[in-house]
């Protein structure tokens, strides 16, 4: 059997202004109907141009499309209560019929890091302290990490 390929389209920060919903939505049902395998949005909480949530607008195309995968880009898992995030997507998938992809990273604009702020709480373990998130590396990997490990446990 020859191996087949595959080919996913993305779709986010809108720098020639914002899109309808209508828009968006036909955009993903014609990215459908051309045997395009998985749709990826782009997660950032700053962005040079207007930027919509990413978990709605994913229930948005889900709602209007059957067979593709869908899924961030690279989901900012260090700016997100880890077990909020396992509950969106955990429903999205649900919803979509077990067709969302977590990709999750750190992502690469400090901008995002830096002006996030976070209220933790004991229930989610490591996440105790209510502290402005620090730009520092090493600790967005952590929390990252730990945020990971923490979903994967929900």
């Amino acid at each position: 059997m020859t191996p087949q390929v595959k080919i996913g389209a993305g779709f986010g920060l809108w720098r020639l202004g914002m899109p309808s919903a209508e828009t968006i939505a036909r955009v993903a049902e014609r990215a459908e109907h051309w045997g395009i395998d998985s749709f990826w949005l782009s997660d950032h909480l700053l962005a040079p141009s207007p930027e919509l949530d990413v978990v709605a607008t994913l229930a948005l195309i889900a709602s209007r499309t059957a067979k593709m995968k869908l899924g961030p880009s690279v989901l900012l898992l260090n700016l997100r209560h880890p077990l909020l995030t396992a509950k969106s997507f955990a429903s999205l998938d649900y919803l979509s019929g077990g067709r969302m992809v977590m990709a999750v990273g750190t992502g690469s604009n400090l901008a995002d890091t830096r002006r996030a702020e976070f209220h933790r709480t004991r229930a989610a373990g490591a996440w105790m302290k209510e502290s402005r998130c620090c730009a520092r590396s090493g600790k967005i990997a952590r929390r990252a990490s730990t945020a990971a490990s923490l979903i994967s446990r929900a």
